[in-house]
Parts: C-alpha cells; structure tokens; sequence
C-alpha cells in the first residue's frame, strides 16, 4: 500500500506539471515544420522554407503585382530556387525579374502564367525544370551562361516567343522544351549542345533556320516537326529521330551528315517541297516512310553502301522518273515506290535478293525495269509484268549518260552541274560516265561538253 501512493503522488505531481505548462501563454512563430522535416515560413507575399545549405526556396507567392522583382533574401535567407509550382497561374504577372543567386527553377515554377510577357533569368541559374514557363505569353527569352540543361516541356506553347539567345555552355535541348512556339522564326544552336530532344521544337511553324553545330550527335524524333526550315545536318550527328523533319512543308533541299548511317522512319515525311536529297557517305538503311509523299523529287542519288530500303521509304514522291540503285543494295521493301506515278526507269543491280510484290506498286504503262538475268530484279518483272531489259545484253554505258536511260540529254548535262555544286553525289558508274571531255575530272566542263554534242547531232 506504501508503494502504490507513493506511485500516485509521482504519477499526480507529473500531471500537475504538465497542466501548469499547458497552461501558459503560447505565441506560434511564422516558421513551422512541414511534413518533409523543412522549415516552412512567411514573408510578405511569399512562402518559404529553407533548405538544408540554409538557403531560401520560394514555394508560394500569394500576391497580385503585375511586375514583379523577387527579392534576393527573404527573411535574411538567400533565395536560391523557385519552387515546384509557386507562381503557377498567377495571371496577373506580365513581367518578372528574378534574383542573380538563384540556381533552379524547378517544376511548373511560373505554368500558365498566361500574360507573363517578360522574364529575366539570371547568369546564376543551372537548371529550368519540367513546364516551368509553359503556356505563358513570352516573346523573347535569354538564357545566362551557367545553364547547361533546358528542361523538357520548359517553355512550350510560348505561341508570341519571336526570340531565343542560348549560351555558349548549353548542353541539352531536351523534349518538347519549345513545343509549338509558333512564332519562333529562327535559332542558332550553340557549339556545345550534344543532343536536341524529342519534339524540341515541334510545331514551331514559322521556324525558317537552324543552325546546327558539328557538337550535335543526336536529334530526336519530331525535334523540328511542322517547321519551315532549311535542314543541313552536320557530319557529327550519328541519330536523327523518327519523324525529326516531318511535315517541314518548305524544305526545298536536304543534307545528310556522314556521320548518320541510318535514315529513321519518317523523317522527313510529308516534306512536299523537296527536290534535291544529298546523302551521306555512311548511309547504309533508309527506313520506313523516311521520304513519304515528297512529291517534288524529281531525282534520287543513292550512296554506295545503301543496303536496304524500307517500307513505304518513297510512297508516292510523284516526281519520280529514273532510279538507278547501287550496287551494295540487297533489298526494297514493301510499297518503297507505290504511287511514285511517273517513274519510268528503274535499274536494279544483281545483289539485290528480295524485292517486296508492292515495291513498285505504281500506275504507269511506262515502266521498265533494268537488271540481270536470272536475277531478283528479272524475276520481279516477270512476275509483275512489267518489261525488262537484260543489262548483260546492253553495249558498254554511253558517255555522259549519267541517269542511265540509254541517251545523251539535257538531265545528263544538268545532273553533272549538280554533282559539280555538291548537291548530289554519283556513283561509281555515274562517275565512269561522266567525264564527257575526257581530261580526267567531272565538273562543269562536262555538262557544257553534252551541250555541245546536243547542239551538233
């Protein structure tokens, strides 16, 4: 019994104390701790916390300025980032400058800040995070010379940005980062960037120019989707993405760099406005519906170590003519010149050993195919019943016959002027043909040489 009160006077003088305490006057501080163990406060309009270095990061801005300079410290902490979402949907921003000790701006930091017109991203900032000024109303942008990475969806839907000044140390351009800027019209791209991402510049549709550097080794599929540029890639990139230049309904001429040893599929479909293709050296596949629907190109010179030719590659490219395939091809697959209604010649080498039954699925009475006997391209024509000639029976080529149609004509003299220029290149045979005045060289002296020889016979 002695024992149990003693228990009780302790357990009664502990409830004593914890009353007294309770009791006493309490007076919360702005600074609380959130879930995260982050110390969370006010400041004015904005809320905080600070982060374990003891700096500041912006997490809610709770007024209605239409400019806005956001202070460098907040409550004696120095702001270094701008938080997930705290500006998002302030419509009543049209201008914001931010502090030069900021480092991030992280996700959806001003989203949807619908009129925000102008912003002033400081030298000090290294990251841009995911939708952090989407669909606002920019109209030119500047980016300090810290920043290294352009987060995907950054800026998309910027529909009045006009103007992109990238720094020199800019490494990645990454997905969708300038999703349908529609007023973009140029962009030079900086001598350090590695890699442009999927979709970056996607449906930018007044975009007439980009400059890519030889640091590019990869641009993603739909990088320049609906644009309107000149496209001339450099021999650094070793990947162009599905569908990178689709729909590029103004691109009149393309280049391929000798680093890019495939052709992905659909790059550079539905590109109307093309006429002239300069390959590669290292070109080796051209895929699925690569040049679909190009119905400007008149005439195609394919590289020498092209092996194979996917499905739909040039589905109806009515302009189409004459073809002559090197001779390291191996295959045409299904539909690769369906509907290519104007094609009246196609000279197939003895290598290739499968050509698809839709391969030259095309409405013309014209067509003639050219190879061997005993050969793919033979039993191919048979088959189809389509007339061939046995180029075992066929006298040695014709001088300055460079499309191979078994004349001398004006197309010859006009496709040397475009190997002398370097918009195309010929092959091997092309070559061996195309030296009309003899003296060792194929320039432009051939192409007048066929002239002359047009203009006696």
């Amino acid at each position: 019994m002695k024992n149990f009160k003693k228990t009780m006077s302790v357990l009664l003088a502990a409830i004593m104390t914890f009353s007294a305490f309770s009791a006493l006057p309490f007076t919360a501080s702005a600074a609380e701790v959130d879930s995260s163990n982050s110390v969370s406060a006010e400041f004015g309009d904005y809320e905080y916390q600070v982060l374990d270095d003891g700096t500041a990061e912006i997490i809610t801005y709770n007024g209605s300025a239409e400019t806005l300079t956001i202070p460098s410290k907040l409550d004696g902490y120095t702001v270094t980032s701008i938080g997930n979402s705290a500006f998002k949907e302030c419509t009543s921003l049209t201008s914001v400058s931010i502090p030069s000790g900021v480092t991030s701006i992280k996700s959806w930091a001003f989203g949807c800040c619908r009129n925000l017109t102008n912003v002033n991203i400081p030298d000090s900032v290294t990251s841009i995070g995911d939708w952090a000024f989407g669909s606002c109303n920019l109209s030119s942008l500047t980016f300090g010379k810290e920043l290294k990475v352009i987060g995907q969806y950054a800026f998309p839907f910027n529909k009045n940005l006009k103007s992109v000044t990238f720094n020199n140390n800019l490494e990645i351009i990454d997905r969708y980062a300038f999703d349908t800027c529609i007023s973009l019209k140029e962009i030079i791209i900086p001598n350090n960037v590695r890699e442009i991402g999927l979709c970056a510049f996607n449906g930018c549709t007044e975009l007439e120019k980009v400059t890519i550097p030889d640091s590019v080794t990869s641009i993603g599929g739909s990088a320049f989707y609906k644009t309107a540029i000149y496209n001339s890639q450099p021999d650094s990139v070793a990947n162009i993405g599905n569908s990178s230049f689709r729909a590029c309904s103004s691109l009149t001429s393309v280049t391929i760099g000798n680093g890019v040893t495939s052709i992905s599929k659909e790059s550079f479909s539905g590109c109307s406005s093309i006429t002239d293709i300069k390959f590669g050296n290292s070109v080796t596949t051209i895929g699925a519906s690569a040049f679909y629907n190009c119905s400007s190109l008149e005439s195609i010179t394919f590289p020498d170590g092209l092996t194979s030719i996917g499905d739909s590659a040039f589905y109806r490219c009515t302009g189409l003519k004459n073809i002559v395939f090197p001779d390291n091809l191996t295959e045409i697959c299904g539909n690769a010149f369906t509907c290519c209604s104007s094609l009246e010649r196609v000279t197939i080498p003895a290598n290739v050993t499968k050509i698809a039954f839709t391969a030259f699925n095309v409405r013309s009475d014209s067509l003639t195919i050219c190879g061997y006997e005993d050969s793919a391209a033979e039993n191919y024509a048979e088959i189809k019943g389509i007339p061939f000639i046995n180029l075992s029976d066929v006298p040695e080529p014709l001088l300055g016959d460079v499309n191979g149609d078994g004349v001398l004509s004006v197309s010859d003299a006009t496709l040397i002027q475009k190997h002398s220029a370097s918009i195309i290149n010929f092959t091997d045979e092309q070559m061996a043909v195309a030296d009309m005045n003899s003296d060792g060289a194929v320039n432009v002296n051939d192409a007048t040489a066929i002239q002359r020889a047009l203009v006696n016979s």
